[in-house]
This record gives C-alpha cells, sequence and structure tokens, in this order.
C-alpha cells in the first residue's frame, strides 16, 4: 500500500513538472525559433535576450523528462508550420549540447525515445536550396561540416534498420523519417518493404511525401507493387498529385484481387474520369462492385451531361439498389429530369417508396 502512494505521488509529481516544462519550453523556443538572432544566424555573436534566454535552459534540460518534453515540442512546433525549421533546430541542439541527449534516445531501449530521435532526426535535414541553410554550412568550418554529414549518414543507418523492425509503429516512424531525410526523392525504399503497413500509416506516409511537395516520384513502379498497401500508396499520390497521365494504369490495375487496393483504385480512376469511354466503362462495371465502389461510381456519373443512358443506368440502380444509392439517383433525376423523378411516386416497391419520400422532404426543406 506504501509503495502504490508512493509510485501514485510520484506520478503526479512528473506530471507537473512536466507541465511546467511544457509551458517554459514552449515560450523560450517560439521567440528563440523566430528571434531576428537566429534569422540572420549570428547564435554565436548575437547576445539578444532571445539568445540569452535559451541558454539559459541548459541547467533544466539535465535529466530525461525535460528533454523529453523539449524534443516532443520541437516535433510539434515543426508539424504546426509550414516553414522548414531545420537549421534552427541544429542551432538548437547545438547550442544546448543536445547532440548526445538524443543520440542516446536513438538507441534507447524506451520505443517512444527512438520514435521522437527518429523524429527529430528527420527534421535536421534542410531543403539545400534554402538560403538559410546554405548561410549555417558557411559558418561552419570544413570537419564540422563533414562530422554533420557523417552523422546523418549513421543515423540513417540505424533508422533504416528500425524500419525493418517487428514492431509496427516504431517500422511506420522509421519509413516516415526516411522519406523525410530523402526529401521524398527516393521512394524506392516502399518497393522493398514487405511487412504490414495499416491504413493510418499508409495515410501518414502520403501526408508526409506531400508536404515536402517533391514531383520527383516513381508512381509506376509504387503502382505495380508487388505489396498491395505500397501500390495503395501510389494511388492516394497519384490522386493528390493530379497525374491524370496515369489512369489507364490504375485502369488496368483494377482487377487485382485486393480489397484495399481495389476500393482505392477505384475512388483515384473515377476522380480522374472525364471521358465518354469512361462514363460507359464505369456504368457496365458498375453491376458488378462493392458497395463503396458503387458510391464512387455513382457520386462521378454526375459530373457528366445527362444522357438516356445514364437514364438507363439511374433507373437501374433506384430499381436494384440499396436505399442510400436509390437515393442519389432521385436527387440527380431532380437535377436533370425532375419527370423521371416523379415516376417513382406511385412505386409499389416500400424501398423506393421510402427513397421518394426522402428526397422530395429534403427538396421541400
Amino acid at each position: 500500500m506504501i509503495l502504490g502512494f508512493y509510485y501514485i505521488k510520484k506520478r503526479d509529481d512528473n506530471k507537473e513538472t512536466e507541465q511546467k516544462y511544457k509551458m517554459l519550453f514552449t515560450e523560450r523556443l517560439v521567440d528563440y525559433i523566430y528571434s531576428d538572432s537566429i534569422q540572420d544566424q549570428k547564435i554565436n555573436n548575437d547576445n539578444t535576450n532571445e539568445v540569452k534566454d535559451i541558454l539559459d535552459l541548459k541547467n533544466i534540460l539535465n535529466n530525461r523528462l525535460a528533454q523529453e518534453v523539449f524534443f516532443s515540442l520541437m516535433i510539434r512546433l515543426q508539424l504546426l508550420t509550414s516553414a522548414d525549421l531545420a537549421v534552427q533546430f541544429s542551432l538548437i541542439i547545438k547550442n544546448l549540447g543536445l547532440m548526445e541527449s538524443f543520440e542516446y534516445f536513438l538507441y534507447s531501449y524506451n520505443k517512444s525515445e527512438r520514435i521522437i530521435a527518429m523524429k527529430i532526426i528527420s527534421y535536421l535535414k534542410p531543403n539545400e536550396d534554402d538560403k538559410s541553410f546554405i548561410n549555417y554550412l558557411n559558418n561552419l568550418d570544413t570537419e564540422e561540416q563533414k562530422n554533420r554529414i557523417n552523422k546523418l549518414d549513421k543515423y540513417e543507418d540505424t533508422i533504416t534498420k528500425y524500419m525493418n523492425s517487428n514492431d509496427f509503429t516504431l517500422r511506420n516512424d522509421a519509413t516516415i523519417a526516411l522519406i523525410r531525410l530523402s526529401r521524398a526523392k527516393n521512394l524506392d525504399l516502399l518497393l522493398s518493404q514487405r511487412k504490414h503497413i495499416s491504413r493510418l500509416g499508409i495515410n501518414a506516409i502520403v501526408n508526409a511525401v506531400e508536404k515536402l511537395k517533391n514531383e520527383d516520384i516513381n508512381f509506376h513502379d509504387l503502382i505495380e507493387s508487388q505489396n498491395p498497401r505500397v501500390a495503395v500508396i501510389g494511388l492516394l499520390l497519384t490522386k493528390s498529385y493530379n497525374k491524370i497521365e496515369y489512369k489507364d494504369l490504375i485502369k488496368q490495375s483494377l482487377s487485382r484481387n485486393f480489397v484495399l487496393f481495389h476500393e482505392v483504385a477505384w475512388e483515384v480512376y473515377t476522380y480522374f474520369s472525364s471521358t465518354e469511354e469512361d462514363l460507359d466503362f464505369m456504368m457496365t462495371s458498375f453491376k458488378d462492385e462493392t458497395s463503396t465502389n458503387k458510391l464512387s461510381i455513382l457520386n462521378t456519373i454526375k459530373n457528366f451531361d445527362y444522357n438516356d443512358d445514364i437514364g438507363n443506368f439511374l433507373d437501374y440502380v433506384i430499381k436494384n439498389e440499396e436505399i442510400v444509392m436509390k437515393i442519389i439517383a432521385m436527387k440527380y433525376f431532380f437535377e436533370v429530369n425532375v419527370g423521371m423523378l416523379f415516376s417513382y411516386k406511385k412505386s409499389s416497391d416500400k424501398k423506393i417508396s421510402d427513397a421518394y419520400k426522402e428526397v422530395t422532404d429534403l427538396i421541400i426543406i
């Protein structure tokens, strides 16, 4: 019982201390990162209050809890801003003497500490076209430049090992860190990935690549990957980068027998669909597709000019599909052929009648 009370008290004290760290570190980090001194790259010579304030943290950052909070706040700052803070982060770590600390985190037995270290490292490699990065390198002597590059290479080797870990979370964060470090110029690392990637992991990878805004991506090989989840990443990137030239390849891949890939492929194909050939293919394929794919097709057909073929197709949907699709089809009829909508008013099919009431009630409102 005494030990129980002791650990509860210790946990509460840690939470209180952590909150104090957060308040102090947030204020100092924001002031320092956006101060004129760091923007002008005069850290070593400038005695502004912002620099003094950040250097005062040296005495506080002498324990694991403080360091973990500090690194986590750095990561959060980068996530919340579109600016590249690599130079600022490099200067902070250098001036506060935190290099050994986050290296220790990288090799820690604690998984959360390794993830924090990988994220920090992935934000330390700035865009080489960034003028502040060039200025920063010019202020380093040749030996220091070499050490900086060698350390980043060493970190990449370690992160690559984590990418092959059996632990999903570690593997996912390692993959995203490597993508950031390469500026998404080399996504071949995904092609070699044979282990499971969750839908959450897929979305995180796609978001990381999108944020880097690099179009030097091998879309073809990603879509054709033997790992269907890597192929899904390729599909989503094709959509986010609006690469309509891959529409035919995506159409050909619709026959792949993997549910997630099949549904995302239809989502992307319908997004690119604009021709009469696309329209005919969608209406012909509709009957044999999953409910999710049917909804993708239905929502896309509304973008085409109405004709008799579309009218017959919508009539089939209303008479044969589930009520959600009946409602979508009837709403389209209201926009382009209200006479067809009214023809379902006295239908003996209860589901059609219910769909009609739903649509007309919404219209009245």
